[in-house]
């Protein structure tokens, strides 16, 4: 059989794969996220200190601007977790497709393995790390009463009782939450009427900022993380210092690989390692997308988790 695998387009392929982590990430930039620079690459169980945008107060002068408090604050993390998201195809579904099958499933690669970071980062956001005290460090509430009276209330428990501030000018804070949350708050008559609301949530689905607040739908955080089993979490609002994570490019090998590279996305910095490799007793080339991560607890007056009950 002819060689099927001679036009693989290593450059798109990292050009897609990196293009969809980045979209695949963008709910995690509500967090204090290290992606290292030109790129640099760790190994595994390195402590990789995350700057977190902790709270200042100013003092009265007193003879000398030299005084305060003037450390920087940092969150050790351990680099310590190994995650990827290959794909692969066989020489016969190359040759029966005009499609290049391998470039095509990259992109798709690329946001698998922006989940899998997620989820991750997810598995940290427990009462045992940011506290259960209601009203305080926790929230009860159901879906049907998930609106926008509720995120009032929300954001008075944020800046009264957890006395957050303003991050940027009219953005207080971010909130991930589920679908059926979200999906209950496109319904609310204050959101949906663009004459009183002035968003077009009921054209592009998308909740947007609410009471200084920006709001992301995920699914994976009532699923798949410790606190959706018995602690019933649907979702948060934090600040960035809540969450520190790191995340960073394998270091390249240098052999055994038919290809091996680290991509850099220019506008986020974000990095990941690219490898392909083909199977010579079946013919199969693979591919795989992988970085060295996280996630360590930040500061937990910056959480407020929502429970269902």
């Amino acid at each position: 059989m002819a060689n099927t695998f001679t036009n693989v387009n290593d450059t798109k392929i990292m050009s897609d794969g990196i293009e969809a982590l980045k979209l695949g990430l963008t709910p995690l930039n509500i967090f204090s996220i290290d992606v290292g620079s030109n790129p640099t690459s760790v190994e595994q169980n390195a402590v990789v200190r995350v700057p977190l945008a902790s709270a200042r107060e100013g003092i009265a002068y007193n003879a000398t601007y030299e005084d305060g408090n003037t450390a920087i604050v940092t969150q050790a993390v351990n680099v310590n977790t190994h995650v990827h998201c290959s794909w692969h195809v066989t020489e016969e579904q190359a040759a029966g497709s005009p499609v290049n099958l391998f470039d095509m499933a990259a992109k798709e690669a690329g946001y698998g393995l922006a989940l899998t970071i997620q989820n991750t980062v997810l598995n940290i956001i427990t009462d045992a790390n940011y506290g259960n005290t209601a009203n305080t460090d926790e929230r009860v509430v159901t879906a049907a009463n998930f609106d926008i009276d509720e995120i009032s209330d929300i954001r008075q428990i944020c800046t009264k009782t957890l006395k957050w501030r303003e991050q940027a000018p009219g953005q207080l804070g971010n909130a991930i939450m589920d679908g059926a949350y979200i999906a209950n708050l496109l319904k609310d008559p204050a959101l949906r009427d663009r004459s009183a609301s002035g968003k077009d949530a009921l054209i592009t689905g998308a909740v947007g900022r609410i009471n200084q607040f920006d709001f992301y739908e995920n699914n994976q955080v009532a699923v798949s993380t410790p606190g959706s089993g018995a602690e019933n979490m649907v979702g948060f609002f934090c600040q960035k210092a809540a969450v520190a994570l790191a995340v960073r490019p394998m270091s390249v090998l240098g052999s055994g690989y038919g290809f091996e590279s680290i991509v850099t996305d220019p506008e986020t910095g974000a990095s990941m390692s690219y490898r392909r490799w083909q199977d010579l007793s079946t013919g199969t080339i693979w591919g795989t997308f992988t970085v060295m991560m996280g996630a360590g607890v930040g500061d937990e007056a910056r959480m407020l988790r929502i429970i269902s009950s």
